[in-house]
């Protein structure tokens, strides 16, 4: 005989069990559909977060094209005779230059590159892209007035520039020839020129003569262009020449592109008759030189 009481328990017992296998079931159909939304999130995140990559680095892309469209402005600057041992990104101690360790350090310094030590020579090899020796201006630098320049059948820096739809500007030394107007920097690529044509010159008098020639003349040497720029007389070349770029600098019409060639004078010497020349207030700095003479020099800095 069937004890209904224990087959009661015996289906209560089966009923728990299937209902258990029921729940464990829809737990795991569950956690498959969260497996499949939750793949379908990453997936759609992932997406979401390459695409906001590409659009990024698409931006960077535009915005890098759109700066090598705009040709950059040009500013190439020459300290004249400067010492290897007179700036101290060389470690020099005894003469500060700031603005121009500013410059090396921000820039790429050539250790492995040279020049020519002398004026013509350098500006010519700067200017073309090529050796004294392919130039005929190897030899020595160029003297007063004398009858041959950087030759005319050269095309120089300035001049493909401005095919380039640069504006051109020669400020201080040029030291290239000007026996003739065409081989003055106005004929040569620049849109201005203001400085002066020889070697060398008085920092004060802009009076321009190499005494240690036989029968030098000594003649005012300060151009604006091609007129003589007479309002320059007593006034310091290097601040002359300083404001001059400055002045180019903020009046350049940014709708095109500037080629600034700033040529200084310091800290060259001046005419043989008074080589060391620097304001008083300069030469007070450097107190702590005991070579009166280098101290002069150090304040061309």
């Amino acid at each position: 005989m069937i004890d209904q009481e224990v087959v009661g328990i015996r289906i209560n017992e089966m009923n728990e069990i299937w209902i258990s296998y029921v729940s464990l079931f829809a737990a795991l159909c569950f956690l498959s559909v969260l497996k499949s939304n939750y793949a379908i999130l990453q997936k759609s995140t992932l997406s979401t977060t390459i695409s906001d990559d590409y659009n990024d680095l698409k931006q960077e892309r535009n915005k890098f094209l759109h700066n090598v469209r705009q040709k950059p402005n040009i500013i190439v600057i020459i300290a004249d005779d400067m010492g290897w041992n007179d700036v101290s990104f060389h470690g020099s101690n005894q003469i500060p230059t700031p603005n121009i360790d500013a410059l090396a350090y921000n820039g790429v310094i050539l250790n492995s590159h040279y020049v020519s030590p002398l004026c013509t020579p350098s500006r010519a090899t700067l200017l073309t892209g090529k050796y004294p020796t392919r130039l005929g201006l190897q030899h020595s630098v160029l003297l007063h007035a004398e009858p041959r320049g950087l030759p005319l059948n050269e095309t120089l820096l300035p001049q493909y520039l401005k095919k380039a739809g640069y504006v051109t500007h020669a400020v201080g030394k040029w030291h290239l020839g000007y026996y003739k107007k065409v081989y003055t920097p106005t004929y040569r690529g620049f849109d201005t020129f203001f400085g002066y044509y020889n070697g060398l010159q008085d920092y004060y008098t802009h009076n321009s003569a190499d005494l240690s020639e036989p029968n030098a003349l000594e003649g005012f040497d300060m151009r604006r262009n091609l007129s003589i720029a007479w309002d320059t007389l007593n006034k310091y070349s290097t601040d002359l020449f300083t404001e001059e770029s400055v002045r180019l600098i903020n009046s350049h019409d940014t709708k095109d592109p500037m080629f600034l060639y700033l040529a200084h004078l310091a800290p060259h010497s001046g005419n043989s008759n008074d080589l060391l020349q620097a304001p008083d207030e300069e030469i007070a700095k450097f107190g702590y030189i005991n070579d009166p003479e280098r101290r002069i020099y150090a304040g061309r800095y």
